[in-house]
């Protein structure tokens, strides 16, 4: 898996620098082809079609039919960001600070995995607490519920730091 996202983000950057190979076979390769043109609009509008589609259709089942499971789905697929954006931001610190003069310990995607770990225990625990003493008919816990389910589940993927540990083991065997 990780190494069909290396050979597609490879295959991208070589489409965007097709100055690093200068063969004829190579260039091509590269050209365009008809429909190259419409992927680059295409994909963005098609998985935007496809989140805003479920995000309706989860605040269906919650408006309409009454299902609370839909209300935490929804507004989990609303915090979802907030979560990402704080694991990108982390990320920057991979490389920054050195353990013992281990500079290659992926730092800030080892911090996001422990916070989301820690934020989610924390809702989770909350949600449990205000379900005893509210009862589980209120707006508050599926918010509580939502938000561990979508900040801490988006901020502690567990792929990114298995993918940083691949490379680095791949790294380490090419030198």
């Amino acid at each position: 898996c990780f190494r069909a996202g290396r050979t597609l983000a490879s295959w991208l950057h070589l489409r965007k620098n097709p100055h690093i190979f200068d063969s004829a076979l190579s260039m091509l390769e590269m050209r365009p082809r008809w429909h190259h043109k419409h992927v680059v609009w295409m994909t963005p509008v098609a998985v935007s079609i496809i989140i805003f589609t479920l995000i309706i259709l989860y605040m269906l089942g919650d408006f309409y039919w009454g299902i609370a499971h839909y209300r935490i789905l929804w507004i989990a697929c609303l915090a979802a960001p907030i979560g990402t954006i704080f694991r990108w931001k982390l990320s920057t610190l991979n490389g920054k600070f050195s353990i013992r003069g281990l500079f290659w310990f992926p730092m800030g995607t080892f911090l996001a995995n422990f916070l989301g770990s820690i934020l989610s225990a924390a809702l989770s625990a909350w949600a449990i607490i205000e379900s005893s003493h509210k009862g589980a008919e209120r707006w508050e816990i599926p918010v509580i519920k939502a938000a561990s389910l979508g900040i801490a589940g988006s901020l502690s993927t567990v792929s990114t730091f298995a993918k940083e540990c691949v490379e680095i083991g791949e790294k380490k065997s090419a030198v």
